[in-house]
């Protein structure tokens, strides 16, 4: 007899136990929802529309973006130097928003693209940026005279409002 009363005892002391094990698991569970309800969520990416709306001063290394995204690494410049597999979503938008400042001044002159800004702060980003894409268009320039000098018919399209639009939306 006094060893069931033991039994019974010692069962209920190990559930009474147990009970408050359950009960401080639970209040760690809610504790833990808690503070993941009260973390605060990713800030939202800043799009190439906005930049564009609010007139926002671009600043981005084209060079080291391109490089990453073919799978290069460009460690010209440290600063720039990003790990290959980290996403890029701000520079892309940026690189967007500065296409879109630069062609938005472009028109064909002669089947050349031609930029009325010239220098980077008439587009309110930075030098390298505007330098950049500059030199790509004088790039495709020489191509196209080059092509040109030998006879060969090139068509350069016109910047139109929807490739515009297109490079910001």
């Amino acid at each position: 007899m006094k060893l069931t009363i033991l039994f019974i005892v010692a069962m209920f002391i190990t559930s009474c136990a147990n009970s408050s094990d359950i009960i401080s698991d639970t209040t760690i569970d809610r504790q833990q929802q808690s503070s993941v309800d009260d973390r605060p969520s990713a800030p939202p990416i800043t799009t190439a529309k906005m930049i564009i709306a609010n007139n926002s001063f671009i600043d981005v290394d084209i060079a080291a973006l391109e490089n990453t995204t073919t799978g290069q690494r460009n460690t010209s410049n440290p600063q720039s130097a990003k790990a290959i597999t980290e996403p890029y979503p701000e520079e892309h938008e940026m690189t967007r928003a500065a296409l879109y400042r630069y062609y938005s001044k472009v028109t064909i002159v002669d089947g050349l693209m031609v930029c009325s800004a010239k220098k980077a702060s008439d587009l309110n980003m930075s030098e390298r940026t505007f330098r950049y894409i500059n030199d790509n268009v004088n790039a495709i320039n020489e191509t196209v005279k080059e092509a040109q000098s030998k006879g060969t018919k090139v068509h350069m399209p016109e910047i139109t409002a929807d490739y515009l639009r297109f490079l910001i939306e």
